[in-house]
């Protein structure tokens, strides 16, 4: 290994993850010796600083090598008692920083990272920055906190940053740890400081005793005296809010222990009118104190762009003991909170509107230049019967007083008045909320139902507001009262996708303060047509419930550190996995092999959800144990599953598949077991005697393999990302959506699966669902079973890798689009499983059989079969015919790769090799996909 190329060893260590590298790459060159071809820059690529005195070392060694300091690209630096003021001046020199995380422990003081901010090197790089807060200490040592020098100035300091200054940064993090214990458990502390009954009594009874302990003592090994805080005034995240920096982060992350955040949050000037983070998408507000007030429906309205919301932790909502009625309201209360966001922005948009034309003077067309009501020419009448004493002149205030919005003076201009504006409210974008107050088991699961209920709710009275106004302009343009133009029917410009055919982009409004209402609020005016795709956007929306606490979307996987936190629970994981898109299969497999095919090619994925969320039930994967097992023996296809076949046995080692002998299959006739064609395919393949049949069947059993479908999606993007491949979290309405993406492409791999359904310039009507329903049970079958004699009662049993989980179905259901479980035809699949292999039951029952889980899911099927060819499509998008200009101006390529119905995963490597070829012959060997 020490003879290796330095290029071939600079490329493994490439595919290190970024947590590993130091670590990994110092062990090679103690390994190796000096004379190991290992570029040092290695060492500090993704730097981490994890004990004191390393910000020393690596100091000196910059002085040394100034290549060095140039080559950190992320730096974390987690010594808690590192010295302040050497961390700083280093961290201030590194030019090319895109990830900052630090440590700020007792001995730094607001004044390091107030330096720290002034001007760093970084400042352009810079992409996120993440504060961990640990100011506790042993003893009351923590002079700065008690002169009032508090971290509020690190908020203020970044507020203070001009526009473009950090033009890449976009992700910011105060995070405070949980107060310590020291070991000891601590009593619960009564609201408001209140005591309770039992230590006043314990006072009492102290009197003539021995005194207790001074609260700023040492009590049985706890500390009784007050440990500092990290932010003194909340209100020091206002102006971050309106600043250039705030109005560029998406991610947000404010832990800060039993803080209440809701009114810093919500508190703004109301002229202009308040857009904090107005690009934030990700908001965490674990550990902090959060209460069911109007002011938090408030903060859910004024960032209209949030996504992702976490309240994991959080203090105020239920409390630990709380149950019953009181938690139901709350969890409905937040759902209608969550569900009723679009409506109550459009609410306010409308209460807005009615009161400008309130004032608006009537029989005046038009209005003329706004002028300021406090100037000289405003003049105000002496109300009759006021004092002299209330009419007598006051000394001017020295304090400028605070601007207010500017009167309108009406002139006679001709010109049409708006009067009646109709308001089309948009689409909740909130996707998910993290709420996991608590450890898992001490969740009730029956909280995410309640929280739906009202979330649902919501979405409905939306929905039908919506069908009122579509119905109200209906009757306004049959009656003719559309015709004096006084009336518009508007939405936020941020409810439809940019260039949307429902729009009238090129409209101009010729009411000159209505123009302004729209530009200050974000409004566009559109027709019914615009209004029913909204509409519909509202009947498709998802959303997530976690009630993982800590939860990063991984099974078992944590994505903070403040407390030890147990694995995910897995009744949760395998109620996300069975959502799992089918689609995903094909098209991550189709990168994988393009990827590996041609380092030219430059491939980007898109999808609306990806392997490590999985949160929609239309696309859902339907074959939780996926396994292989032919479905017709049409050439093309037996072609497909030949080829998956062999690339599955490489992946063996993976740990991905299982290997299931004697896997026993049932068929009405001989026909059934489709001419047997795949007896030379997989290995002792052989006739099952009459004897040991069901009753009117005829079974062969061959040794085959299934897959833990899951984790397989997950390693396949893993392994595409490992190829240079990039993924984008986003839907798609058109095929020239597509091709617009990343600024034009050569070829779309249309891989949506049902998706085509609707997909624009698609809109295969061929497409249909098929359902699916199973049951995951605890078994020790090693073995898979197929009975498919009957197909109104068909029945599998799949084991799956790594474990005791056995798959038990199911149902092949044509045309029916419900993911909801069928309780009774559960029940019909434990039986007939439980006759097809009794080993799965306990005791002999089908009580007796153990169930983790169900899952529903809705196959991607065809009516024509699947869809595997290249096309050529007018695209108005792609103008000049992609970046290489190959198939002519105005024209564009896609190769369709869906349809497989439930063998997606077994036909997988197959269709992506083909597709593979298709793009080949189209393009050659350079295109961007």
């Amino acid at each position: 290994m020490p003879t290796l190329p330095p290029e071939l060893l600079d490329y493994v260590l490439s595919l290190i993850p970024p947590s590993e590298l130091q670590r990994t790459a110092l062990s090679l060159i103690n390994a190796l010796g000096p004379h190991a071809h290992i570029s040092h820059a290695a060492l500090f690529r993704h730097l981490r600083l994890t004990r004191e005195g390393q910000a020393w070392q690596t100091s000196r060694r910059f002085k040394l090598d100034e290549g060095f300091r140039q080559s950190v690209v992320t730096i974390t630096a987690e010594a808690w008692r590192e010295d302040p003021q050497l961390l700083i001046n280093m961290l201030m020199t590194l030019p090319r920083v895109s990830s900052l995380s630090m440590c700020v422990g007792p001995m730094f003081a607001p004044e390091h990272l107030e330096e720290l901010l002034e001007m760093p090197a970084w400042q352009q790089s810079i992409e996120g920055v993440w504060f961990r807060f640990n100011p506790y200490v042993l003893e009351r040592s923590y002079y700065t906190f008690l002169k009032g020098a508090y971290f509020d100035t690190t908020a203020l300091r970044l507020a203070s940053w001009p526009a473009q200054s950090a033009p890449r940064l976009r992700r910011l993090a105060f995070v405070q740890d949980l107060p310590p214990t020291h070991g000891q458990v601590k009593k619960e502390t009564p609201a408001f400081g209140l005591q309770s009954l039992e230590d006043a009594l314990d006072e009492v009874a102290a009197v003539d005793h021995e005194p207790k302990p001074s609260r700023m003592e040492k009590n049985d090994g706890k500390m009784d005296f007050a440990q500092p805080i990290v932010f003194f005034k909340l209100f020091c995240l206002t102006p971050l809010a309106n600043s250039p920096i705030g109005t560029q982060l998406t991610h947000l992350v404010l832990r800060l222990p039993r803080r209440n955040l809701l009114t810093a949050l919500t508190t703004y000037p109301l002229y202009p009118l308040p857009t904090p983070f107005r690009s934030l998408q990700h908001l965490d507000l674990s550990t902090t104190h959060v209460i069911a007030d109007p002011r938090f429906p408030l903060l859910l309205r004024l960032h209209p762009n949030l996504e992702h919301l976490v309240l994991d932790r959080c203090t105020g909502l239920i409390g630990p003991r709380e149950e019953g009625e009181t938690v139901a309201l709350t969890l409905r209360w937040l759902g209608k909170c969550f569900g009723g966001i679009g409506a109550s922005r459009g609410e306010e948009v409308s209460r807005a509107w009615k009161k400008i034309v309130k004032d608006r003077p009537t029989g005046v067309p038009a209005p003329g230049p706004p002028t300021d009501s406090t100037s000289d020419a405003a003049t105000k009448k002496k109300r009759p019967g006021r004092s002299g004493y209330a009419s007598m002149p006051r000394a001017k205030k020295v304090e400028e007083a605070a601007p207010r919005p500017k009167q309108i003076v009406w002139t006679s201009d001709i010109a049409l008045l708006v009067k009646d504006v109709v308001m089309i409210p948009p689409v909740p974008k909130l996707k998910s909320l993290g709420f996991g107050l608590f450890d898992h088991d001490q969740m009730d699961k029956s909280w995410e139902r309640t929280f739906m209920v009202g979330y649902n709710d919501a979405l409905e009275k939306t929905a039908h507001k919506i069908e009122e106004v579509v119905h109200r302009w209906e009757v306004w343009r049959d009656t003719g009262k559309l015709v004096d133009g006084t009336k518009r029917m508007v939405t936020f410009r941020d409810a439809l996708p940019a260039g949307s055919p429902w729009v009238d982009w090129s409209y101009e409004e010729t009411d000159e303060p209505f123009r302004e209402f729209m530009l200050e609020r974000g409004l566009i005016v559109i027709g019914p047509e615009a209004a029913m795709e909204v509409l519909s956007e509202i009947r498709r929306k998802q959303f997530v419930f976690c009630m993982v606490a800590d939860c990063s979307g991984e099974p078992g996987v944590p994505h903070v550190s403040l407390s030890n936190v147990s694995k995910e629970d897995k009744g949760v994981r395998e109620a996300r996995e069975k959502r799992i898109w089918e689609e995903e299969v094909i098209g991550l497999t189709t990168a994988i092999q393009l990827a590996r095919s041609n380092k030219n090619y430059r491939i980007h994925v898109i999808a609306r959800d990806l392997a490590e969320d999985s949160s929609s039930k239309e696309f859902s994967s339907p074959w939780a144990g996926a396994f292989w097992m032919p479905f017709n023996n049409v050439p093309r296809t037996c072609s497909w599953e030949t080829e998956t076949w062999d690339e599955w046995q490489k992946m063996l080692p993976l740990g991905l598949l299982r290997e299931l002998p004697d896997t026993r299959r049932f068929e009405a006739t001989e026909e059934g077991h489709l001419n047997h064609w795949y007896n030379a395919v997989v290995p002792r393949y052989e006739r099952i005697p009459p004897n040991l049949c069901p009753k009117g069947t005829v079974g062969i059993k061959y040794d085959t393999v299934s897959i833990n479908a899951p984790q397989y999606v997950i390693w396949a993007k893993k392994e595409a990302e490992k190829l240079g491949v990039t993924f984008e979290r986003r839907g798609v309405a058109s095929l020239d959506e597509a091709f617009a993406a990343f600024g034009g492409v050569d070829c779309v791999i249309n891989a949506t699966g049902l998706g085509s359904k609707w997909l624009g310039g698609v809109e295969d009507e061929t497409c249909e669902p098929v359902r699916g329903q199973t049951v995951i049970v605890e078994a020790d079958t090693d073995h898979a079973s197929i009975d498919a004699h009957d197909p109104e009662r068909i029945a599998y049993i799949i084991p799956r890798p790594g474990g005791k989980e056995v798959v038990c179905g199911g149902c092949f259901d044509v045309g029916n689009y419900s993911t909801e479980v069928d309780p009774s035809l559960a029940r019909q699949i434990l039986e007939r499983c439980f006759a097809l292999d009794p080993t799965l039951s306990r005791d002999g029952t089908v009580e007796g059989i153990k169930v983790v889980a169900h899952g529903v899911g809705l196959r991607p099927g065809r009516r024509d079969g699947p869809r595997v060819e290249a096309q050529v499509v007018s695209s108005t998008a792609n103008v000049e015919g992609g970046r290489t200009g190959i198939v002519g101006k105005g024209k564009a390529t896609v190769v369709h790769a869906y349809g497989f119905t439930g063998a997606g995963y077994q036909v997988s490597w197959g269709v992506a090799k083909e597709v593979e070829h298709l793009v080949s012959d189209h393009f050659g060997r350079s295109s961007k996909l």
